[in-house]
């Protein structure tokens, strides 16, 4: 018969390896217990921001290349017109009158549902209407503003914000304070 070719100390684990391979695995599982509160919420609040980032985006997108005034809005009952908050469903519609509401010859393009998560989103800008129209150039109807989303715990570290300038376009705001709270255009707290 062949022999072992290994060490006699390589050739079976000991207690002891097991022991200390039992005790690595218990700190992984720790450590990753105790960040999840954190990845969760993280991760929901860039879930939200993304949802919207692309509703405003294929608002814009439908607008040009439809060449009709889009309105993007939340729709608490989808299909029956603006009403609800951001955080509810979306609906995009060709408003050909641009009165943000569905009627004569509008049409709602795409429903985008809202994410079961937690949290609320507010609709910030010029001319306060809750509803964001695009033009056929793909410009806002003079609504340049922001959404800032906030978790349901108002931790203001998982607060973020998404500015939509008039030439429709969106970019995310990343700037925060020394403590890592993000912080708006004016370096004040995101408000929540």
């Amino acid at each position: 018969m062949p022999t072992s070719t290994l060490p006699p100390s390589l050739s079976g684990h000991s207690f002891f390896a097991l022991l200390i391979t039992v005790a690595l695995i218990s700190v992984g599982i720790s450590v990753g217990m105790n960040s999840w509160p954190h990845l969760h919420q993280k991760g929901t609040a860039t879930a939200q921001i993304n949802r919207l980032v692309t509703a405003v985006n294929y608002a814009r997108h439908a607008a040009i290349t439809r060449r009709s005034t889009v309105t993007l809005c939340p729709s608490a009952m989808t299909g029956h017109g603006c009403n609800g908050r951001w955080h509810d469903d979306l609906i995009a519609f060709l408003d050909h009158n641009q009165d943000a509401r569905i009627n004569g010859k509008d049409k709602i393009i795409n429903s985008i549902p809202s994410i079961a998560a937690r949290g609320t989103l507010v609709w910030r800008a010029f001319r306060n209407r809750q509803y964001l129209q695009m033009t056929a150039l793909g410009y806002t109807h003079s609504q340049n503003g922001n959404f800032t989303y906030c978790p349901n715990n108002r931790d203001l570290h998982y607060a973020r914000q998404i500015i939509v300038n008039r030439q429709g376009r969106t970019r995310i705001n990343h700037r925060r304070d020394a403590a890592g709270v993000p912080i708006d255009s004016r370096g004040k707290h995101l408000r929540c």
